[in-house]
């Protein structure tokens, strides 16, 4: 049985190469590795990464979003598959970059 989890991050980053917004598919059931993960820059360009077996970082598993947000550069939350899949089969995206919990 397949258990996924579904993560958006915000990477407050300075340099314009790398990504502000990841958007995680992990596979809880394989120590949290990232099936698919999509990457959005500056402008809201969509980058997707896939692949089975692909791990984010190149094999480093994707840690828990409390984990994350023990990092003040960046900021996850749980999302939803839907929000997922809209992200990842956008070529841009439109939601907002700079989210926040209420």
């Amino acid at each position: 049985m397949m258990d996924y989890e579904y993560i958006k991050c915000r990477w407050d980053t300075l340099a314009d190469d790398e990504p502000m917004l990841l958007f995680y598919e992990i596979d809880q059931s394989r120590n949290r590795l990232a099936v698919r993960v999509a990457e959005v820059f500056s402008g809201g360009k969509v980058r997707q990464v896939f692949g089975e077996g692909v791990g984010y970082d190149y094999g480093v598993t994707i840690s828990t979003v409390e984990e994350i947000n023990a990092d003040p550069q960046f900021f996850a939350v749980k999302i939803s598959r839907d929000e997922f899949e809209e992200a990842y089969g956008a070529a841009l995206y439109s939601g907002d970059i700079d989210f926040h919990i209420d």
